[in-house]
């Protein structure tokens, strides 16, 4: 059910302020489609430590809205869309709109980042996410990511994701996977996007299986495969991939320039969606190791976060943010069960874990990970994109380290 409606840009009095409430790329979407309409936003709105601008334009934190009683505010968010209107809610702000009629607005390539012009290719998840309110009674999410492999035919130094350090990365199961999604899907009301990644999604080759089992889910919006280009899916797979809510992104990191070509001649040939985002930098977010933070320097991290609601399914639970779930699972940080959700747990009604998974997902408390992370912190640094290494990089394991201590103590 739709709680929201659109901003409408033909009636809008020129007299009151107007808000962008998200600073990051639909931001961005909002901002370009004003401008062809001659409309300069007054302020963004976001959660920043200190005073600074977004494209020119000052950026005021959610508690300042009040402030601005009067302002149209624009939701320009997908993962952080329920979360933004519970905001204004709360602070009795209640002039804001979607953004659905600017999504359609025909905004030049050259006017938007490579990033804006992936999330309009994509607007369809963006739609779905405000035609389905999160109300009361209802738990609906915006992007699941999924984790189909741990195996990838790349080796990034930097990736985020921490697939460089699986020493023996292994396929998902996926009728184990859809167990798992199955009993998700009984609690849950809408899932908008289910993202399948990796490490490298196509090197599973029952892949096909998952997509075919809920493309046409009642509760799933749109399937979106995200592949590093640099490998030609199966004829299988390939038959899955044309129906025409799912969407493949092809990660450009410049390495394997023949193989993506021939990727998008295929899809076109086969009618396939897809579109092509160009890396050439990454942040550079470290690996996980404890940080000694203080309850307050682990809340920051927490807060200011641009991942802490980047759901993720590792294996049979269900995760706030893929670096906390890789980690647990590479035993980079101990495994935290206040960190996640166990979907299958037998000894809860599917009740109790539909509240489980809500409160869950909407708690503001930090993670323990978060004390292990440097994720919004000064320490992250802008790297080339896809530095490639020889080989899996080694770590200090946990659980092995945590036996060295005991034993010397």
């Amino acid at each position: 059910m739709r709680i929201t409606e659109p901003f409408k840009i033909d009636r809008f009095q020129h007299n009151r302020k107007i808000i962008i409430y998200g600073a990051g790329t639909c931001g961005e979407i909002a901002l370009r489609g004003l401008e062809c309409y001659g409309i300069k936003p007054d302020f963004f709105c976001d959660r920043v430590e200190k005073n600074r601008k977004a494209f020119g334009i000052a950026i005021i934190k959610p508690e300042e809205l009040p402030s601005y009683k009067d302002a149209i505010i624009l939701l320009a968010s997908v993962n952080y869309f329920y979360e933004m209107i519970d905001t204004c809610n709360r602070l009795n702000c209640r002039n804001y709109y979607d953004m659905e009629e600017i999504m359609n607005i025909r905004i030049p390539d050259e006017r938007l980042s490579f990033q804006a012009q992936d999330i309009l290719a994509n607007k369809a998840r963006y739609i779905d996410v405000i035609h389905h309110g999160q109300e009361e009674d209802r738990l609906c999410i915006g992007k699941l990511e999924i984790n189909v492999s741990e195996a990838c035919t790349l080796k990034c130094k930097d990736c985020s994701y921490l697939m460089q350090y699986y020493q023996h990365p292994q396929n998902v199961n996926i009728q184990y996977l859809k167990n798992v999604l199955d009993r998700l899907l009984s609690v849950v009301d809408r899932v908008s996007e289910f993202r399948l990644l990796g490490g490298e999604p196509f090197l599973n080759q029952e892949l096909y299986k998952l997509i075919d089992a809920y493309y046409n889910h009642a509760k799933v919006g749109i399937i979106d495969i995200h592949t590093n280009g640099t490998i030609i899916p199966t004829q299988r797979i390939l038959d899955s991939l044309k129906h025409d809510n799912v969407v493949v992104h092809i990660s450009d990191y410049d390495v394997s320039k023949n193989k993506t070509e021939q990727l998008k001649i295929l899809f076109d040939n086969n009618s396939i969606r897809y579109f092509v985002r160009k890396y050439d930098t990454w942040n550079c977010y470290g690996i996980l190791q404890d940080r000694g933070y203080s309850e307050e320097e682990a809340q920051r991290m927490f807060t200011y976060c641009s991942a802490r609601n980047c759901y993720t399914i590792k294996k049979d639970k269900l995760y706030r943010c893929p670096r906390s779930a890789h980690a647990t699972e590479l035993k980079m940080i101990p495994d935290y069960a206040s960190d996640y959700v166990d979907i299958l747990k037998d000894s809860v009604s599917n009740e109790e874990l539909k509240i489980h998974i809500k409160n869950f997902l909407s708690s503001d408390h930090y993670l323990n990970a978060c004390r292990y992370c440097i994720s919004a912190g000064a320490e992250v640094t802008e790297v080339k994109a896809a530095i490639q290494v020889e080989k899996s990089i080694e770590y200090i394991d946990f659980s092995f380290e945590h036996i060295i201590r005991n034993s010397d103590e």
